[in-house]
């Protein structure tokens, strides 16, 4: 999932919330990866729009809480995984008062995500598929074989459910019968 596609679903002010982009505490196989993610995220998240967590459902409350203290908050957030979205979807629906409703996607789809409301917009990642190519790639290595550093991509399904919605339609009040 590109920034790029997060950008057209949630508006034309993403934020990220993540753990790995500015921590220098973080190992990373690949010197300086690190630096240059952060670097891209820098290029296209406004600095107040980048913020790290420990990817807590209460870390993900409590940023939440900073996102409705700015003057010109996000219109759309991407969390690296479910549960810190999840924490942010309550945070909101705790200050439901507030009239901000930004556009939420998060990554894993894990299934308390569908029973939160909004029901929260996921990219579905393939496990078994991981699970299938990280096991292939220990036991060869074991048996001797490759050294080096592999790179798999696969690719996750996006899931788009009632977190997101467009930043014009954000104003809609909601209804339900």
């Amino acid at each position: 999932m590109s920034i790029k596609k997060i950008a057209e679903i949630t508006g034309t002010s993403p934020a990220t919330v993540s753990r790995v982009l500015n921590n220098p505490s973080y190992k990373c196989a690949v010197p300086g990866l690190r630096d240059k993610i952060w670097r891209a995220a820098m290029d296209f998240f406004y600095p107040e729009y980048v913020i790290e967590t420990y990817q807590t459902e209460k870390e993900g409350f409590q940023t939440m809480q900073k996102f409705l203290k700015l003057k010109e908050p996000p219109t759309g957030i991407y969390c690296a995984n479910d549960i810190t979205a999840i924490g942010m979807l309550k945070c909101l629906n705790r200050y439901s008062s507030i009239l901000y409703r930004p556009s939420i996607i998060s990554c894993d789809d894990i299934e308390e995500g569908q029973f939160i409301k909004p029901m929260l917009s996921t990219v579905q990642l393939p496990k078994e598929n991981m699970a299938r190519f990280a096991l292939f790639v220990l036991l060869d290595r074991i048996r001797g074989g490759h050294k080096e550093v592999i790179r798999i991509e696969l690719e996750g399904k996006l899931l788009l459910r009632s977190s997101c919605c467009r930043v014009e339609d954000v104003s809609q009040p909601e209804y339900y019968i």
